[in-house]
């Protein structure tokens, strides 16, 4: 109670979010409970963690002697207004993750993030149109190197202390030809540094025997995409490969896809907006794939993909360098770059861009294909 006395002013504390960031979140720090909007979550129990309706905090602590750290993928910022028309307030009664690495570095020295993704390979079994790596429309797909990986994970973690949850994804990473040793190096070198790390695939690949020795030796999980409905392969091999992870003992998640929305036109073309609009738009979207390339941290993910396609310019304001040897030197900029804290205000590929779910209304067919 006395050390969150010290870093909240509160003796209680609440993670906002029961999903598998908020259960990952309460894995590694000290809490009272969770809250989530969710009807169907609240009255459950985590490891003796109840899960609270905001009203039910709100009435059991009157005097709001609480504060409520928001760990979700997305939505922190519809989030934060909610607890604002309560009455509650930014940084003294409640902040994001990202807000929460702040207080951490400040009170500690450590860096602490949320989430990375990591993309390995051009290489996919599908084509979807509508992809948000744009995998489709890359010319000459290819697997990553090796070597630039390993470099780009230990420019990251030399700044780095603990990071949530790791992802790596594609294209399809179960066809990334250097996949078991990534995931050796992983383990060996920064396992205690990571939280989780998930294996993002589409559900269309079963693993080979060495492989599935490795994700299970690394502890890893694999979220596997649901495209069943839509895509006879996917359909065909969905249960053989739940058969297969379970007789691993590999950890899964079948994630149900059910709408996706429109993110971009090829070839591109520019959004109407002012300079102030695509402030907003920026703000408003809240994409939280954050991901590394070349020894660079880049903000949005499919921000990192055109750039790395080279169908827009890499301006250098888009993106933080690692490649530095003096933590202290770039862990600020780190920290107010991964809260969107930068000169220009939003990115280059937002001009072009009609945003995630949170600000986007443009359904389309999930993983249609070309």
């Amino acid at each position: 109670a006395q050390k969150k006395k010290e870093l909240y002013g509160r003796e209680r504390v609440y993670c906002w979010g029961y999903g598998r960031l908020g259960k990952l979140f309460a894995e590694h720090a000290e809490i009272d409970g969770f809250l989530d909007n969710d009807a169907k979550k609240q009255g459950h129990a985590d490891n003796g963690l109840p899960v609270y309706s905001l009203e039910d905090v709100l009435t059991k602590h009157p005097d709001r002697s609480f504060f409520i750290i928001i760990v979700t993928g997305q939505h922190s910022r519809e989030i934060s207004l909610q607890l604002e028309k309560q009455g509650l307030e930014r940084g003294k009664d409640f902040c994001t993750f990202r807000e929460w690495g702040v207080r951490i570095y400040e009170q500690t020295g450590e860096l602490l993030q949320q989430y990375l993704e990591l993309y390995v390979t051009d290489r996919c079994t599908l084509k979807c149109k509508a992809c948000a790596e744009m995998i489709p429309y890359v010319e000459h797909p290819e697997d990553c190197s090796l070597e630039n990986l390993k470099a780009d994970i230990d420019a990251y973690f030399r700044v780095v202390d603990f990071l949530l949850e790791f992802r790596i994804l594609g294209g399809e990473p179960l066809i990334y030809s250097h996949l078991a040793e990534l995931l050796r190096y992983l383990d060996e070198n920064y396992r205690t540094k990571i939280g989780r790390i998930k294996l993002v695939t589409n559900g269309t690949v079963i693993p080979n025997e060495n492989l599935l020795s490795t994700i299970s030796d690394a502890h890893a999980e694999l979220d596997i995409s649901d495209y069943s409905e839509r895509i006879e392969l996917a359909r065909k091999q969905r249960a053989k490969l739940v058969d297969v992870l379970n007789h691993h003992n590999i950890d899964f998640a079948v994630m149900p896809m059910k709408s996706w929305v429109e993110m971009y036109h090829m070839p591109f073309r520019e959004n109407v907006r002012t300079e102030d609009g695509h402030k907003s738009f920026f703000q408003t979207c809240d994409y939280g794939c954050r991901t590394i390339w070349q020894k660079k941290f880049y903000f949005c993910a499919i921000d990192c993909a055109v750039k790395r396609m080279g169908k827009i310019a890499d301006l250098g304001s888009d993106c933080l360098s690692l490649d530095v040897q003096d933590k202290d030197a770039i862990a600020r900029k780190l920290l107010d770059y991964d809260r969107g804290i930068f000169e220009r205000g939003y990115l280059e590929f937002c001009k072009s861009c009609g945003g995630g779910m949170n600000c986007n209304h443009n359904a389309i067919p999930v993983a249609e294909q070309i």
